[in-house]
This record gives C-alpha cells, structure tokens and sequence, in this order.
C-alpha cells in the first residue's frame, strides 16, 4: 500500500536561490565522499543509507591530514 506524497511548496519556492548559489559555490573546487568499499562494492556511489560522508574537498584533505590517513581516527572524527 502506498501512501501520496506529502504536499509541500514547490522546491524552486526554498531554499532561496542566493543560498543555493552561495552553496554550490563552495563546491567550485570539488568534493570528496567518504565510505567503506565493502557498501561501494556492493550498492555503489549513490547509496542512501547514511553510512557515507561528503564534503568540501578542502575539508577533506585537511581530516585526512589531521588523522594521517587511519581508519578508526576517521572513523571518530566522521562519527
């Protein structure tokens, strides 16, 4: 049994455009996607079960720098 979609403002209505553009602009340089190849081998990229981590690039390699590269300091400072 399906239930209908909830009904709510058209998305072009929210968030403004000046923050969507000030957003997206944060990504000029790239991103980066943090998850464990066991879930990239067997859903792919675009799983959606809240076990992988995207941010800005930068940030990326700054907590890869900060944890040298070690899983289970990523794993801590990722949560």
């Amino acid at each position: 049994m399906r239930s209908p979609k909830a009904k709510g403002p058209p998305p072009t209505t929210y968030p403004a455009p000046d923050y969507v553009a000030q957003h997206l602009a944060q990504f000029q340089n790239g991103a980066s996607r943090f998850m464990t190849q066991t879930n990239l081998e067997k859903y792919g990229i675009a799983q959606k079960d809240g076990t992988s981590f995207i941010m800005l690039g930068h940030e990326a390699t700054e907590l890869l720098a900060k944890t040298a590269g070690d899983k289970r300091a990523l794993e801590q400072a990722l949560g």
